[in-house]
């Protein structure tokens, strides 16, 4: 029996449009996206992942092969992959942001490792707060809803050039600022503790100069910021879950049509 070749190519076209933009998603996503993850697993994952999403995808109609359309076509599957991964990384390095801005109101600042999530040199407590969302963004099935996102994302067959590709990802620069907003949501009340107790440290010395602030102060902010962060922690899974929220949001309302 013999198969056509325009048959093939059809049958190649259909998994290799969607396999980009899962499989660029996959690149930039947290957690299977970080170096701990193996590029062997993330394409075994990405290729899954397509199987199971392709009877929903709409049938390609891609240009012809190795045309200028063709690999700008090419370029937008990866954008879009990139662009909605992107989103929820910038929730993960919120969190991790804002233990870092604790770690240093403590003075646990040189107190570093390398993250083998990012393969980076962070303090331990932004590490902790990254693992600590990591796990939440696990039980609140974050990886399951992006995974439908992403299906739901083929509103139209992949590989035809569409013209809101700029404003998308200009969107997508201008939420990074949430990244900022949201490790402050993290870090504020910790960081409003320690102030207090800096200023307090600060009054003692002003009336006792006899008194080591260094020998005191350092043990006390350490307690102290431990104690604000145990009381803290549990409004992490809140500030995570809206932000998590609004990110599924902006990628539905920009990439789902």
């Amino acid at each position: 029996m013999s198969i056509p070749a325009g048959e093939i190519e059809a049958w190649i076209a259909t998994f290799f449009w969607p396999f980009l933009r899962i499989g660029a998603l996959f690149a930039v996503a947290p957690i299977i996206g970080t170096r701990a993850v193996s590029t062997r697993i993330r394409l075994i994952a990405a290729l899954a992942t397509t199987l199971v999403i392709l009877p929903v995808v709409p049938t390609p109609q891609p240009p012809e092969v190795l045309t200028i359309p063709w690999l700008a076509a090419v370029a937008q599957e990866l954008l879009i992959g990139a662009g909605m991964g992107f989103l929820l990384q910038i929730v993960f390095e919120a969190i991790a942001f804002g233990g870092q801005l604790i770690a240093l109101g403590m003075g646990l600042g040189f107190a570093q490792m390398t993250d083998p999530l990012r393969g980076v040199e962070t303090p331990v407590l932004g590490q902790f707060f990254s693992l600590f969302a990591t796990l939440l963004f696990l039980t609140l099935d974050g990886h399951v809803r992006l995974i439908l996102l992403a299906a739901e994302s083929f509103g139209w067959p992949p590989g035809v050039l569409v013209g809101w590709l700029p404003d998308a990802h200009l969107a997508i620069a201008q939420w990074g600022t949430a990244m900022f907003v949201g490790a402050l949501q993290v870090a504020l009340p910790a960081m409003c503790a320690l102030l207090l107790v800096n200023f307090a440290f600060g009054v003692m010395s002003r009336s006792a100069p006899a008194l080591n602030v260094l020998s005191v102060g350092l043990p006390a902010a350490l307690v102290f910021g431990l104690l604000a962060m145990y009381t803290a922690l549990p409004a992490l899974q809140q500030v995570l879950d809206y932000w998590l929220e609004q990110a599924m949001a902006s990628i539905a309302a920009i990439y789902t049509r």
